[in-house]
């Protein structure tokens, strides 16, 4: 009989897992983070394109946050947006697949069964939350405008 590895698609990897010492840790982490959740969308069949794109999403937060995942909060996802649509024109399209990619993200990073919380704990003292709620993001155009009438 045939064993199979039992890591998660786009868990922790062992070299990280091991806890060893690496240099410009944050940013190895950050990266890891990324494969890793590009793993997990591969392993349920998604596009390389969508994976990218969400991808791209992810990095373009955190270059405006200048802090990584675990450092995400609230405010910073209003500020993000608000200068996406005020400032850049974006469309309620575009800020909603925006969000629901960055919620994605945040899903995937505190998924115990990824371990991703677990390792920023211990390395940081920290760990990713979910900063995005019914209460900040926007929703469908339609539900939005059902509630209208």
């Amino acid at each position: 009989m045939r064993t199979f590895d039992s890591v998660v698609p786009g868990a922790v990897p062992s070299h990280l897992r091991a806890s060893l010492p690496v240099l410009n840790t944050e940013e190895i982490v950050w990266v890891a983070m990324l494969d890793g959740w590009a793993a997990q969308q591969a392993s349920r069949n998604l596009a390389g394109s969508t994976i990218d794109k969400r991808r791209s999403v992810a990095v373009r937060f955190q270059l405006f946050a200048e802090c990584y995942p675990w450092s995400w909060s609230a405010s910073m996802v209003d500020e993000f947006f608000l200068e996406l649509r005020a400032l850049r024109g974006a469309s309620h399209s575009t800020v909603l697949g925006y969000q629901n990619a960055l919620r994605m993200f945040l899903q995937f990073l505190t998924d115990p069964a990824y371990g991703w919380s677990e390792q920023c704990w211990e390395r940081f003292g920290d760990h990713p939350a979910q900063v995005f709620h019914e209460w900040n993001t926007a929703r469908h155009s339609q539900a939005a405008m059902g509630e209208l009438g």
